[in-house]
Protein backbone atom coordinates (compact mmCIF):
# COMPACT_ATOMS: atom_id res chain seq x y z
CA UNK A 1 0.00 0.00 0.00
CA UNK A 2 1.16 3.49 -0.74
CA UNK A 3 -0.50 4.65 2.47
CA UNK A 4 -0.07 2.33 5.40
CA UNK A 5 -3.07 0.96 7.22
CA UNK A 6 -6.82 0.68 6.95
CA UNK A 7 -9.65 1.55 9.26
CA UNK A 8 -12.16 -1.23 9.53
CA UNK A 9 -15.33 -0.43 11.44
CA UNK A 10 -17.32 -3.57 11.49
CA UNK A 11 -18.39 -5.04 14.81
CA UNK A 12 -21.91 -4.56 13.47
CA UNK A 13 -20.92 -5.83 10.02
CA UNK A 14 -20.39 -2.44 8.39
CA UNK A 15 -17.00 -1.87 6.79
CA UNK A 16 -15.50 1.53 6.19
CA UNK A 17 -11.94 2.14 5.04
CA UNK A 18 -9.64 5.10 5.29
CA UNK A 19 -5.90 5.39 4.87
CA UNK A 20 -3.92 6.22 8.00
CA UNK A 21 -0.73 7.20 6.20
CA UNK A 22 -0.07 10.73 5.04
CA UNK A 23 0.53 11.72 1.44
CA UNK A 24 1.24 15.44 1.23
CA UNK A 25 0.10 15.57 -2.39
CA UNK A 26 -3.31 14.02 -1.65
CA UNK A 27 -6.54 15.85 -0.88
CA UNK A 28 -8.44 14.66 2.17
CA UNK A 29 -12.00 15.16 3.31
CA UNK A 30 -13.45 14.61 6.73
CA UNK A 31 -16.82 13.46 7.95
CA UNK A 32 -18.45 12.51 11.20
CA UNK A 33 -19.83 9.04 11.79
CA UNK A 34 -22.38 8.94 14.60
CA UNK A 35 -21.49 6.52 17.40
CA UNK A 36 -23.67 4.80 19.93
CA UNK A 37 -22.55 3.37 23.27
CA UNK A 38 -21.11 -0.07 22.62
CA UNK A 39 -19.79 0.79 19.15
CA UNK A 40 -16.16 0.02 18.47
CA UNK A 41 -13.36 0.61 16.03
CA UNK A 42 -10.63 -1.71 14.87
CA UNK A 43 -7.57 -0.06 13.37
CA UNK A 44 -5.21 -2.51 11.72
CA UNK A 45 -2.38 -2.79 9.30
CA UNK A 46 -3.30 -4.56 6.09
CA UNK A 47 -1.30 -7.52 7.29
CA UNK A 48 -4.09 -8.51 9.66
CA UNK A 49 -6.47 -9.29 6.80
CA UNK A 50 -3.58 -10.31 4.53
CA UNK A 51 -2.02 -12.81 6.94
CA UNK A 52 -1.78 -16.02 4.92
CA UNK A 53 -2.07 -19.61 6.07
CA UNK A 54 -0.09 -22.58 4.76
CA UNK A 55 -2.50 -22.88 1.79
CA UNK A 56 -1.88 -19.22 0.89
CA UNK A 57 -5.39 -18.20 2.00
CA UNK A 58 -5.68 -14.74 3.62
CA UNK A 59 -7.21 -14.17 7.04
CA UNK A 60 -9.57 -11.70 5.36
CA UNK A 61 -12.16 -9.18 6.44
CA UNK A 62 -14.88 -11.79 6.97
CA UNK A 63 -12.77 -13.54 9.63
CA UNK A 64 -11.89 -10.21 11.21
CA UNK A 65 -15.56 -9.29 11.47
CA UNK A 66 -16.39 -12.74 12.84
CA UNK A 67 -13.77 -12.40 15.60
CA UNK A 68 -14.98 -8.87 16.38
CA UNK A 69 -18.59 -9.99 16.53
CA UNK A 70 -17.80 -12.90 18.87
CA UNK A 71 -15.85 -10.65 21.25
CA UNK A 72 -17.85 -7.42 21.12
CA UNK A 73 -18.90 -7.63 24.77
CA UNK A 74 -15.30 -7.58 26.01
CA UNK A 75 -13.08 -4.58 26.49
CA UNK A 76 -10.57 -3.26 23.95
CA UNK A 77 -7.69 -5.32 25.36
CA UNK A 78 -9.73 -8.51 25.05
CA UNK A 79 -10.75 -7.63 21.48
CA UNK A 80 -7.14 -6.91 20.49
CA UNK A 81 -5.95 -10.21 22.02
CA UNK A 82 -8.77 -12.13 20.29
CA UNK A 83 -7.84 -10.66 16.89
CA UNK A 84 -4.11 -11.37 17.34
CA UNK A 85 -4.82 -14.91 18.57
CA UNK A 86 -7.12 -15.61 15.62
CA UNK A 87 -4.57 -14.31 13.11
CA UNK A 88 -1.83 -16.39 14.75
CA UNK A 89 -4.02 -19.50 14.71
CA UNK A 90 -4.94 -18.90 11.05
CA UNK A 91 -1.34 -18.39 9.92
CA UNK A 92 -0.07 -21.29 12.07
CA UNK A 93 3.41 -22.15 10.80
CA UNK A 94 3.26 -19.99 7.65
CA UNK A 95 5.96 -17.30 7.63
CA UNK A 96 4.87 -13.80 8.60
CA UNK A 97 5.17 -11.62 5.49
CA UNK A 98 5.09 -8.20 7.17
CA UNK A 99 4.29 -6.34 10.38
CA UNK A 100 1.03 -7.09 12.14
CA UNK A 101 -0.55 -4.20 14.02
CA UNK A 102 -3.99 -3.79 15.55
CA UNK A 103 -5.57 -1.19 17.84
CA UNK A 104 -9.12 -1.43 19.12
CA UNK A 105 -11.27 1.23 20.75
CA UNK A 106 -14.73 1.06 22.26
CA UNK A 107 -17.18 3.92 22.76
CA UNK A 108 -19.00 3.85 26.09
CA UNK A 109 -20.96 7.03 25.60
CA UNK A 110 -20.60 10.72 26.38
CA UNK A 111 -19.24 11.47 29.84
CA UNK A 112 -18.16 7.92 30.66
Amino acid sequence: HRLAGHVTDGVDGRLRRAALGIDLSARYTSREIPREPGDGLIFSSGRITEAFDGDNQPFGEVRLLDVAGRHREGDSAQMTRAVLDAVSEHAASAPQSDDICVLTMGYRGAGS
